[in-house]
């Protein structure tokens, strides 16, 4: 009985072999797939002469201006007035940055500066305060070129011109009695200004470009006002001064061949 049970075992098992061999569906051991990823192309920096980068920021500003009398029949002594001192603002720009060659670079573009000096009177027989603020807002047109080094860090050195037109003057004052008493006025208008005028401009700065498309800037510039902001029938010549720490973003878009 035995003997007849392990035949019939060995039967079964040689039927399905040949089965299998017949069909052709011998089963294979099945192999585990792995997925092999590409290695990412690394960006080779560059100098920029093949791009167009554009940037947009704001600078905060230290503020002041050279006072000076007018000519007759128009002038006043300066008084009290040469006693002023600057203030601190903010402004905005947004404007291109292109590098021409190896060494030199141009940037041109729109800036909304503010510029400004305030006054302050402290009474000594009582407590008495008064003071005053002088603020001007200019549309302005800066054109700089620099000498320029490095392809992911930049340095940047130069300098240009900066025309300028005049968009608001603001004068407020505030007035403290020696009982504590508050008052203050404003007044805004642009009648006083000379409309356009024009600055020297010197930076020197920085760029870090930390991606393809991307960059932080902060590049510092002087302005150095050449020309009266005032009106011709103001009784003082006014030309503003500014330090400007700027700093923002940049774009940088490939130019297509």
């Amino acid at each position: 009985m035995k003997k007849f049970g392990s035949l019939v075992v060995f039967a079964w098992a040689t039927l399905g072999l040949n089965a299998q061999i017949s069909s052709g569906k011998v089963e294979e051991p099945k192999k585990e797939e792995t997925k092999v990823k590409a290695p990412k192309e690394k960006r080779v920096p560059t100098e920029g002469t093949e791009e167009l980068v554009l940037f947009g920021g704001a600078a905060y500003a230290k503020s002041f201006r050279e006072l000076k009398e007018n000519v007759s029949p128009y002038g006043d002594p300066l008084g009290e007035r040469a006693n002023e001192t600057g203030i601190n603002v903010f402004s905005y720009q947004l404007g291109a940055r292109n590098r021409i060659n190896h060494f030199l670079s141009y940037e041109a573009g729109l800036s909304f500066d503010k510029y400004g000096e305030a006054y302050k009177y402290n009474a000594t027989e009582d407590d008495s305060t008064f003071s005053y603020t002088n603020k001007y807002a200019f549309v302005s047109l800066p054109i700089q070129v620099f000498y320029t080094y490095g392809k992911d860090f930049r340095f940047f050195i130069g300098g240009g011109i900066q025309p300028m037109l005049a968009t608001k003057f603001s004068y407020e004052e505030k007035y403290t009695d020696s009982l504590g008493s508050e008052s203050s006025s404003k007044i805004r208008s642009t009648e006083r200004m000379a409309g356009v005028s024009l600055n020297l401009v010197a930076s020197a700065g920085i760029q870090w470009r930390f991606s393809k498309a991307l960059s932080l800037y902060f590049i510092p510039m002087y302005a150095y006002g050449i020309t009266n902001s005032y009106a011709k029938q103001e009784p003082y010549k006014h030309y503003v001064r500014g330090l400007h720490y700027r700093f923002g973003i940049t774009l940088h878009i490939p130019n297509k061949e």
